[in-house]
C-alpha cells in the first residue's frame, strides 16, 4: 500500500439546522446508509456508549455549563438543566450522539461523531468527531477508548468516508487524543468564540482507508 494519503472526497448535499447557534448540516435521505432510528449502544472493555437519555440532563449540565468543556464542543455553556434537556431531546432525533458510562452506569463524559458541522465542512470532511470526559475520570484512558469505538462504528455502520476531530485553543490534552487515534494535523485558523474570545482552532483529519490500514497493523 502506497504511503501517500488518499484523496478526500466529501458529500456536498446538505440541509441545515440550528441549535444552541451551532449549525448542524444533515445529509439528504438519500446520501444516508445509516438510520437515525436505529441508534444502540455500543460496549468497548471498559465503557457503555449509549444514546442520551432525559435522566441524563443533571450530568450534561454539570460539566456543559463550565465555559472549557462548552467552548471545546463548540456551543454556549448551558445556563439551566433545561438546556440540557433540550440538548438530549436534539441529539435523540440526530444520530452520532453517545453519553459515556462505565459498566456500572457511571457517566464519565460523552462523544459524538456528527455528519456535516460547519467544523466537518471547513476541514473538508463527511462528519466530527467531538468528546470531553468529565474532569474526576481523566488520566485513565477513557476518551481514546471511547473515541476509537465511535470511529469504528462512524466508519463502519454509518458510512462515513473521513472526520476531523478540530482542537479549540491549542488543548494538550485533546490534541494527544486526536494523535493517538490517528488524526493527522491539516490546518489551524484563528477563531471568535461565544464570548468574544479569538483563540486558534486546529483541524486535523482522518480518511476512512487510514483507519482501515492503521488497524490492519495491529
Amino acid at each position: 500500500m502506497s504511503g501517500e494519503a488518499p484523496q478526500m472526497t466529501a458529500k456536498q448535499r446538505r440541509t441545515t439546522t440550528r441549535v444552541f447557534g451551532v449549525e448542524f448540516f444533515l445529509a439528504y435521505v438519500c446520501d444516508l446508509s445509516y438510520n437515525s432510528g436505529m441508534e444502540k449502544s455500543i460496549e468497548t472493555k471498559r465503557l457503555v456508549l449509549r444514546p442520551w437519555r432525559e435522566e441524563d440532563a443533571p450530568f450534561m449540565h454539570q460539566w456543559l455549563c463550565r465555559d472549557d468543556i462548552a467552548k471545546a464542543c463548540g456551543v454556549h455553556p448551558h445556563a439551566s438543566i433545561d438546556d440540557s434537556l433540550a440538548a438530549i431531546r436534539h441529539a435523540e432525533h440526530t444520530p452520532g450522539y453517545r453519553v459515556v458510562t462505565l459498566h456500572d452506569g457511571c457517566p464519565v463524559g460523552a462523544v459524538a461523531l456528527v455528519e456535516g458541522t460547519e467544523r466537518a465542512r471547513a476541514a473538508g470532511t463527511q462528519a466530527e468527531l467531538i468528546f470531553w470526559i468529565a474532569a474526576p475520570y481523566r488520566g485513565d484512558g477513557y476518551a481514546t477508548e471511547a473515541c476509537e469505538a465511535m470511529l469504528e462504528y462512524g466508519f463502519g455502520e454509518m458510512g462515513f468516508d473521513s472526520a476531523s476531530c478540530n482542537i479549540v485553543g491549542m488543548n494538550d490534552r485533546p490534541m494527544k487524543t486526536a494523535v493517538r487515534l490517528g488524526f493527522e494535523y491539516a490546518f489551524v485558523e484563528r477563531t471568535r468564540l461565544y464570548d468574544g474570545e479569538v483563540t486558534s482552532l486546529v483541524y486535523t483529519v482522518m480518511l476512512k482507508e487510514s483507519w482501515t490500514y492503521r488497524h490492519r497493523q495491529r
